[in-house]
């Protein structure tokens, strides 16, 4: 498989956009072959084509996001890696680009099967295939736990592992008949939107952990990580003062500057839905972003060694 240039690989983020989602794509997909009138069977040799796009586009954003995430998958992304070559001129180009390690290392990886394509996240995922067999949506306001997504897994994957074969003929040869039925499109999108559904809650609970579904437990979280993260910002105050290194007065002043800032921005990225029930948590949300900012600054002062400017 060629590696991917800088080039290719903006082109392609640009391409993509932020709106689209691999499920929303599956249901557009699945409404229209719902739709669909009975005679065009030159329009199903396309959808098991479509089905594996969506999915190989799932994957690329999927593992940039865990590699990207940080430790431990960054580190667990090495073996994924070995073979990317990268030459220097390819990483002076990258300067200034808005790409990532985990925009390398996704575009890089191949996935021309099911079992390739479960194999790499096996290597960033522990217990990846078990957490996958056993994915259930991890709403915080659910009393009790729901059904695997996956209803039968061996299913699934069979599913899947044809779909990949089929779309393979279809691309690269010409074949005088199908090398599927029409009948077999309703398994392949079953099958597709239980992979993705799946593998959405298995990195919601590896990243995240369980999240909100109503607007008042949204608000009560975004809060809540507010305030964890000013009781973070509060600890480092206290351990650059106990380091008695620098001017309090102008720690102080800068502090209340930030405080100042940090509400203001928050204040004005809630504009954007005045008088929503968003508000809370959009302002919440950039009081999180700039104090995750202001944490940064603050770790240097309180780790930075003896003369570092």
């Amino acid at each position: 498989m060629a590696k991917p240039s800088i080039e290719k690989i903006l082109e392609w983020k640009k391409r993509r956009g932020e709106t689209s989602t691999a499920m929303s794509q599956l249901e557009l997909l699945e409404d229209a072959w719902t739709a669909r009138s009975r005679d065009l069977a030159v329009f199903a040799a396309y959808v098991p084509m479509r089905i594996v796009t969506i999915i190989e586009v799932f994957v690329h954003d999927a593992i940039r996001e865990l590699v990207d995430h940080g430790d431990p998958y960054l580190e667990r992304a090495e073996p994924l890696a070995k073979d990317l070559k990268i030459e220097f001129a390819f990483l002076r180009e990258l300067a200034g680009r808005k790409l990532s390690v985990g925009d390398l290392i996704g575009h890089s990886l191949s996935t021309n099967n099911i079992e390739q394509l479960i194999g790499n996240f096996k290597k960033l995922i522990l217990n990846f295939e078990e957490k996958l067999q056993n994915s259930r949506a991890l709403w915080i306001e659910d009393e009790l736990p729901p059904e695997p997504i996956i209803a039968d897994y061996n299913h699934m994957k069979g599913q899947l592992s044809r779909l990949f074969a089929v779309r393979h003929i279809l691309t690269h040869e010409l074949p005088a008949e199908a090398p599927f039925r029409i009948a077999d499109i309703e398994g392949f999108l079953e099958a597709a939107t239980e992979f993705i559904g799946a593998m959405e809650w298995v990195l919601i609970k590896e990243l995240r952990g369980p999240i909100p579904r109503t607007q008042t437990e949204m608000n009560i979280q975004a809060i809540a990580e507010v305030k964890d993260l000013e009781g973070e910002i509060g600890m480092l105050m206290k351990r650059i003062v106990s380091r008695r290194d620098t001017d309090l007065r102008l720690l102080h002043q800068s502090q209340k500057a930030w405080e100042t800032f940090a509400a203001a921005e928050g204040e004005y990225r809630a504009s954007l839905v005045a008088g929503g029930t968003l508000q809370p948590v959009v302002r919440a949300s950039a009081l999180a972003i700039e104090s995750r900012r202001r944490i940064e600054t603050l770790r240097w002062w309180a780790e930075r060694e003896e003369y570092d400017l």
